[in-house]
């Protein structure tokens, strides 16, 4: 066989596997960063197919990891993290390249300033007691084999200061991302967690303060709604990775793309490895 016709099949079959990883049973590693980071990594390992591991301040260690989880308690300020220009480029890069990156905020106001696709919303922070899901929700979407999240059961009831979100995001007018609305404040159009197409990646955002949450337990926060928010994101990125290049992309942009597979996941695999 001709060496130009052995590289286009080795090509070729690199895209195949790589995109068949994620479907066929490969772990997927989130990567998490913020607060309540131990209680974080305990939801994600208690899942079969996942694996979790601290993600560095600096985020050196991001090409480790097919999903960031981050996670922010402040009530006065966006994280460090994910808020100097830096991170916000590294972070950007890693989701338009078919990363996932959940966040979990508790602050909501500049949330815009630091998400990549951002500023497609405005952000509001209120204190929100009554969490409903979207009307237009899949009804396999926050539902798992034996427990779901519904109109009722993370409602705050006691009309306190414990509050069931932090505010809300509403779509600027014009604009019009890949978006699905997941939960909801009473007014369906002001929107407590949902999730939206970036590059190739994606994001899923919430404004409930899940850093509060994950350690003031038991809630159905913690038990109900983090594994089953944590995977819907999941089945996303995996079915993204799952869906092969069209066969008119050119020979040079096939192999650049089965590289870069072969490095993400060889990184993968070494960190499964530590």
């Amino acid at each position: 066989m001709p060496i130009c016709n052995r590289l286009i099949h080795c090509v070729a079959s690199t895209l195949l596997l790589c995109a068949s990883t994620a479907a066929y049973g490969d772990m997927l590693t989130f990567g998490i960063i913020g607060d309540s980071s131990s209680e974080a990594i305990n939801v994600i390992n208690n899942h079969p197919d996942y694996t979790a591991q601290l993600l560095a301040s600096d985020l050196s260690n991001l090409g480790s990891f097919d999903i960031v989880w981050g996670l922010n308690n402040s009530n006065t300020a966006q994280p460090a993290w994910l808020s100097n220009s830096t991170n916000k480029t590294l972070i950007s890069l890693f989701v338009s390249n078919g990363g996932g990156l959940i966040y979990s905020d508790g602050r909501v106001t500049g949330a815009n300033a630091v998400l990549p696709g951002g500023n497609d919303f405005t952000f509001t922070r209120a204190g929100i007691y009554d969490l409903n899901r979207d009307p237009n929700l899949a009804t396999d979407v926050l539902r798992g084999v034996s427990n779901e999240v519904t109109n009722t059961n993370l409602d705050q009831t006691d009309g306190g200061s414990i509050f069931a979100s932090h505010g809300y995001a509403t779509l600027k007018p014009g604009s019009s991302p890949d978006l699905t609305p997941i939960l909801t404040t009473s007014n369906s159009s002001q929107m407590v967690d949902f999730q939206y197409s970036f590059g190739v990646g994606f994001v899923y955002y919430s404004a409930i303060p899940m850093a509060d949450k994950l350690v003031n337990t038991p809630n159905p926060f913690a038990s109900i709604y983090a594994p089953l928010a944590t995977t819907e994101l999941a089945d996303s990125v995996i079915a993204a990775q799952a869906v092969p290049e069209p066969t008119s992309l050119a020979f040079v942009g096939v192999a650049g793309l089965g590289m870069a597979l072969m490095v993400r996941r060889r990184r993968a695999g070494s960190a499964k490895a530590t």
